[in-house]
């Protein structure tokens, strides 16, 4: 007896699927750039984008910042650049001015690091990778930069690093001991629908021809640590 698949003729099967456009925020360091050449060959990558710093509040800090030695206010200032509120959006802002010329030419939006949102009005499905969150980095004892200055820096900074992780269809992170503090931003406040987190082997979603909608992962995509467990 002959079995023949009903769904997919070989012709069919031969016919390359159409890639998603993807645009990327990010990927220089760590686990991201092997991750970032990956996406080329999955997606069809339309532009990656960097935000700049703001001029004005780089200037506007290193007044604030003035101490002794020059290594401590070098530290503080970029402690104001990196870790607080103001620069989580001053680079959001830089970030929205980037994606905006690319509106309607992008499927989803594939964003390493969360150290800023890729606009205030995030209009396509976005899958966010990171290898730490800055709850933990606010712990660590070798890392002093990233320790929060006072509460309203701590409070200012989870919000709005919580609202990414939530706005985000799925959340891949670089180890399980990432995970739950992660987890824990993304649920923290009374909003519907946080995104669903990986953290063991498994694979991303498949630039071809994977639909914005689905929430599924692909057998054909590059494998990171990590682990999917329920929204």
């Amino acid at each position: 007896m002959t079995l023949q698949n009903s769904t997919t003729t070989p012709a069919q099967a031969d016919v390359p699927r159409k890639k998603l456009r993807a645009i990327v925020f990010g990927g220089g360091i760590g686990m991201f750039p092997p991750l970032h050449q990956r996406m080329k060959e999955d997606f069809d990558v339309i532009a990656t984008l960097q935000p700049k710093e703001s001029q004005w509040l780089g200037v506007w800090y290193r007044l604030v910042s003035v101490r002794w030695p020059r290594n401590a206010w070098y530290r503080k200032w970029r402690y104001f650049m990196e870790k607080t509120g103001p620069s989580f959006l001053a680079r959001t802002r830089s970030a929205a001015a980037q994606l905006e010329p690319y509106r309607g030419q992008y499927d989803v939006i594939l964003f390493f690091g969360a150290m800023y949102a890729p606009s205030l009005d995030i209009d396509k499905p976005m899958f966010l990778f990171t290898d730490s969150c800055r709850w933990l980095s606010s712990r660590n004892v070798h890392d002093s930069i990233s320790h929060f200055a006072n509460k309203r820096d701590e409070a200012e900074w989870l919000a709005l690093e919580g609202d990414l992780y939530r706005q985000a269809r799925r959340v891949f992170v670089g180890s399980g001991s990432t995970l739950s503090p992660a987890a824990s931003h993304a649920s923290a406040h009374a909003i519907p629908g946080p995104p669903a987190f990986v953290t063991t082997p498994t694979r991303l979603p498949r630039g071809s021809g994977w639909p914005a909608s689905s929430a599924a992962t692909s057998n054909s995509s590059p494998t990171v640590p990590v682990r999917i467990t329920p929204a």
